[in-house]
């Protein structure tokens, strides 16, 4: 498919996890996702810690989890968003879970060694979610389970559920739960749209990004983070002149290539935005003068009209004086 066709499920899987990941590793926006699952109205940010695993042995080729969150003592919230179908999330979820609690349980040593202790320890109960955000599954609300991946007939002791929130969906419970998701899923729409009718990639991502800041979609967050945004979305470019040159040339050619283009494409994209506000500021600096000019006009225009009320005063008190001096003479 062509590199700017916003169907390519490679392309929006891969743009829009890591920008997903982004706005929802700021604790505010965690504890906002939190307190929509868990039906809470915590207001304190250090009641979450973000917990998503980092350069974990289990991953390969890149791949990681998009979010983990402690919620308080005893809540751990997994999130995965997917913009294809998420037939595999329950295995891969039941990696994340075993991965996120063994790094919280190695946090000590003595926490480690009480896991084979003779006293029961506690560990945060897990609730795990996938943010849909694709055409294949029609129902607001899915629930996927491990079992189903097993071969049927088979007896297991082990059972994982993941509950499938599709976000594209009119009658989404998590939209209304949550405006950080719905601003989410709003902002993917406006980028979708722009990507259809730009043919330069990073126009469609700026005026996606200026939107949204003018509309309030995000607005904080794109704000102190259009940058990190910008590379997010961009991901899936560079992931794919990464893989085609490693096949043939190697990695480090691969760097060599890649690298200095999007270096060169996100400066360009600065010095543009950079550029777009000092002649907003010129323009703002512009109307100041003009405004302190006019107001200069008009305090001058004041002052000339008191001098002439006071000439005409002062020449008639003389002309009284006069009068009064020829009567006496």
């Amino acid at each position: 498919m062509s590199e700017n066709n916003p169907q390519d499920p490679d392309v929006k899987q891969a743009c829009f996890d890591g920008t997903f990941r982004a706005v929802f590793s700021e604790p505010i926006n965690a504890l906002e996702l939190c307190n929509a699952i868990y039906g809470t109205q915590v207001q304190d940010t250090g009641a979450v810690e973000i917990v998503t695993l980092e350069d974990s042995p289990i991953f390969r080729g890149g791949y990681r989890n998009d979010l983990g969150v402690t919620f308080g003592e005893h809540a751990l919230l997994l999130t995965e968003h997917q913009s294809t179908k998420p037939a595999n999330m329950p295995i891969r979820m039941a990696i994340y879970v075993l991965a996120t609690l063994l790094q919280l349980l190695q946090k000590t040593e003595k926490q480690w060694r009480r896991i084979y202790g003779e006293k029961g320890i506690k560990i945060p109960s897990p609730r795990l979610i996938c943010v849909y955000q694709g055409s294949a599954q029609k129902d607001a609300v899915e629930v996927l389970r491990l079992s189903d991946h097993f071969e049927e007939g088979s007896v297991s002791d082990l059972q994982l559920s993941v509950t499938v929130y599709n976000i594209n969906h009119p009658d989404c419970p998590l939209n209304r739960s949550c405006q950080k998701i719905w601003e989410y899923g709003e902002f993917y729409r406006i980028y979708q749209e722009y990507l259809l009718k730009e043919e330069d990639r990073f126009q469609a991502m700026i005026k996606a990004i200026d939107e949204c800041i003018a509309k309030n979609i995000l607005g904080d967050f794109l704000k102190h983070n259009w940058r990190k945004v910008m590379i997010a979305l961009n991901r899936e470019t560079a992931d794919r002149l990464y893989r085609e040159e490693w096949y043939e040339t190697g990695i480090e050619t691969g760097k060599k290539l890649v690298l200095p283009q999007i270096e060169a494409a996100l400066k360009s994209a600065y010095e543009a935005k950079l550029q777009a506000a000092d002649e907003q500021k010129a323009r703002e600096a512009a109307q100041r003068q003009a405004e302190q000019e006019q107001k200069a006009r008009e305090q001058e225009q004041k002052a000339r009209v008191a001098a002439e009320e006071r000439i005409k005063e002062l020449e008639e008190k003389l002309k009284k004086f006069e009068e009064q001096s020829n009567n006496q003479g």
